[in-house]
């Protein structure tokens, strides 16, 4: 019987413990989902924006490219939802191309074969043709998307980590302390005695000291998420950067037209071409000046140099033929105020939830038990009835030492909470980071830090690309060893921890037990 009463009690605080767990994590969950909806949001707004503004102003500029700015927006998608993609270097190789690709379009007049392209697209930095665009949008970019993406991996990891902490099961040494907390009374014939207040936390404090220890790194993930809220503000913002990146486009697009001339003259001072025959600078004067501006800007000859010199297209269009393309003027997206109520209601219940862990014992004693009032001396004290005088016990494993009701073995941590801890202090050292605008693969820190444990704690359709990429070894593995119970042993149990009614009675006992008490945790 006493076994049966044992599972029983294990399973019933177990299902307690879970549903306390999926209230948390349909919290965090439905955090996630709105923050990443928003963030979203803002970055096919500015597509759709550039879709509906780019073509009536930059004309073949853009049309005869679309293509390749679908796939930056789609870099920057990837990016977001957690990619292994470096954001600066894929800027920088989308300004590379784009400028191969626009400089051929606005010089017909020329032969640009395709290494000389290739040899243009990586100076593009020292070039400057798009002006100031794209350093302002690597920087602003780099920021933003951090942010963005670290706060939706926080959320996360959070709740990744509530969910694999729920599914620990609870060790026969717990099981027999709540068995005693909530059957014995009614087995020794005081059916109608309360468990005391401090009864109940001092038993749910040893069951659960192991998921106390995670309070340290869970406030300081949750004070972390709400920190790096300040940097979804100014001209670096959430909205003013993910919801504005055509914005520079149009910006780097205008620039290049205006620096055409100042380029061109760059392209010259880029030397002969010693494996082909004429070139542009070999042409007469007279011929050169068709083609090229008259007056050539004062540019360093190593600008270009070592990308050859481009011959003349003979069938290419003079320069009166050119078409004339427009200009977009750039306007920047008003805050909607969305992102500002979100942020509020984040911070709100994050900090709502800062003492989860260590206020799981007194929660559920007030909220799953019905408990005596805590003046009542007539209370059930694990013994019989009366006050409860032992202390309340600290949170957390090291405080359990002297336990008076569960026996907990402090030299042997939970392994899986342990991995959840380490998976804690990984996100929060990724969170402050990205508060600075530094960007740390989050992969290669998990492996620094937990090897088999929750991984990058993002849902799969967000980030789920990077595991297969590493391995689950670690390189500073964990000291602490497995507790070494396995489930069956879980569920084993003694006969000496109730004192014992008379044999003849124990059927009839148990039946009325179960009767009586099942309502005891609600």
């Amino acid at each position: 019987m006493e076994e049966n009463l044992a599972n029983r009690s294990r399973a019933e605080l177990e299902t307690a413990l879970r549903d306390s767990s999926r209230a948390l994590q349909a919290m965090l969950a439905s955090q996630l989902h709105s923050f990443d909806d928003h963030f979203q949001h803002l970055l096919n707004d500015s597509e759709r924006a550039l879709q509906d503004a780019f073509p009536g102003a930059f004309g073949e500029l853009y049309t005869q490219n679309v293509r390749a700015f679908r796939d930056l927006y789609s870099e920057l998608r990837l990016y977001y939802r957690g990619a292994n993609l470096h954001l600066e270097e894929t800027l920088a190789e989308f300004w590379a191309r784009l400028l191969e690709r626009l400089f051929r379009q606005l010089h017909p007049q020329l032969l640009l074969p395709d290494d000389y392209l290739d040899c243009l697209g990586k100076q593009a930095e020292a070039l400057r043709p798009f002006g100031e665009a794209p350093r302002e949008l690597r920087l602003r970019a780099t920021r933003a998307f951090v942010a963005a993406r670290s706060f939706v991996q926080g959320l996360g990891v959070a709740s990744d980590v509530v969910r694999k902490v729920a599914q620990v099961p609870l060790g026969p040494e717990c099981s027999r302390a709540v068995m005693k907390l909530v059957y014995c009374a009614h087995c020794l014939g005081v059916p109608g005695a309360r468990p005391c207040p401090d009864y109940c936390r001092n038993v749910l404090k040893g069951c659960l000291a192991n998921q106390a220890d995670l309070d340290a790194e869970w406030r300081n993930l949750l004070d972390s998420m709400v920190l790096i809220t300040d940097k979804f503000w100014g001209a670096s913002g959430m909205e003013s950067v993910i919801g504005g990146v055509h914005t520079w486009l149009a910006e780097a697009i205008n620039s290049l037209q205006d620096n055409r001339d100042t380029l061109t003259a760059k392209v010259r001072a880029g030397g002969r071409d010693k494996h082909s025959g004429t070139g542009v600078l070999d042409m007469a004067p007279s011929a050169r000046g068709a083609l090229l501006p008259p007056k050539d800007p004062v540019v360093s000859p190593q600008v270009i140099q070592g990308c050859g010199n481009p011959k003349v297209n003979p069938q290419g269009p003079g320069a009166e033929e050119k078409r004339h393309r427009g200009k977009l003027a750039p306007r920047e997206r008003p805050p909607s105020g969305t992102l500002e109520k979100l942020v509020s209601e984040a911070k709100a219940q994050l900090r709502d939830v800062q003492d989860f862990w260590i206020s799981l014992p007194g929660t559920l004693c007030s909220e799953k038990m019905t408990l005596s009032t805590a003046s009542d001396d007539r209370c059930w004290n694990g013994i019989a009835r009366g006050r409860y005088l032992p202390e309340v016990m600290g949170d957390g494993l090291a405080n359990q030492i002297n336990n008076p009701e569960v026996e907990v073995d402090i030299t042997k941590p939970d392994m899986t909470i342990r991995q959840q801890i380490m998976q804690l202090k990984i996100m929060t050292n990724r969170l402050r980071s990205a508060y600075n605008g530094n960007d740390v693969d989050f992969q290669d820190a998990s492996d620094d830090g937990s090897g088999s444990g929750s991984g990058d704690g993002c849902p799969d359709d967000l980030c789920g690309r990077k595991n297969s990429r590493k391995s689950s070894s670690s390189r500073t593995p964990l000291t602490h060893a497995l507790p070494g119970l396995s489930e069956q042993e879980g569920q084993k149990t003694s006969a000496a921890s109730c004192p014992q009614p008379p044999s003849f009675l124990l059927p009839l006992l148990l039946a009325l037990a179960l009767t009586v008490a099942r309502p005891r945790w609600r």
